[in-house]
């Protein structure tokens, strides 16, 4: 694990830097790192292990003191993602003015939907917001009893 932000850091530093944010380098801090395993098992990072690493702004927000913005970075061998590194970062300051680029993604908890009945599966296909690919597979799995987990992740701008 203390490898991962050595793999990962060139990719989330670059999160803090657009011009958009708006900071003053000279009063930056950098807050914490936290680390998750995406894979089971795998997810040892080895010598002459190819990794991958790509990053995005995964939130900033202004507060009385300053501004926060959190970078999201995920690495990745062979094409499998395999650990995650969310590195925080405050710019100490005044923002009162600066709204417009602020925003937050959160993965929200997971949330399990038990289909009982048809009458069940029917409005759930009746919501626009849900689209159910047209596969045997797909239509196989919604019938009454079946159990449906959502993994939804918000964008709060």
């Amino acid at each position: 694990m203390d490898f991962a932000i050595v793999a990962g850091w060139k990719a989330v530093i670059k999160g803090i830097f657009p011009e958009f944010i708006n900071g003053d380098m000279l009063k930056l801090v950098h807050l914490s790192n936290s680390f998750r395993m995406l894979t089971n098992g795998n997810s040892v990072i080895e010598e002459g292990d190819e990794l991958c690493c790509s990053a995005r702004i995964n939130s900033i927000t202004n507060s009385e003191t300053g501004k926060t913005v959190e970078v999201k970075g995920i690495i990745s061998r062979d094409g499998i993602d395999i650990l995650e590194v969310i590195s925080q970062f405050f710019y100490r300051g005044r923002f009162d003015h600066d709204f417009q680029h602020t925003f937050r993604y959160c993965d929200e908890v997971p949330m399990q939907v038990t289909l009982k009945t048809d009458k069940d599966i029917a409005v759930l296909k009746s919501k626009q917001w849900i689209q159910i690919e047209s596969s045997d597979r797909a239509t196989s799995l919604l019938v009454p009893g079946a159990i449906l987990t959502f993994r939804l992740r918000s964008y709060e701008r």
